[in-house]
């Protein structure tokens, strides 16, 4: 997906007018720990929209807590 719509930032906080194309990831786990505790999303999953560019952020309010179910149409 494109980035439009979203909050993107560099390292330094400030906003980036033409965003990376973006990705939805849905987490289990974090830093390779799983699962993930209640303070960080779980369980069991938390739904965060991220790049693959470094030092490309997106703004956090977009991203979705406790995702416990996920409907497929």
């Amino acid at each position: 997906m494109q980035g439009g719509g979203f909050i993107t930032l560099d390292d330094g906080l400030k906003e980036i007018s033409a965003p990376p194309p973006l990705t939805v990831i849905i987490m289990y786990e974090q830093d390779g720990l799983p699962p993930l505790t209640y303070n960080d999303g779980g369980p069991p999953y938390r739904m965060v929209i991220a790049t693959d560019t470094p030092d490309v952020i997106t703004e956090g309010s977009s991203w979705v807590k406790w995702v416990d179910t996920i409907e497929i149409k």
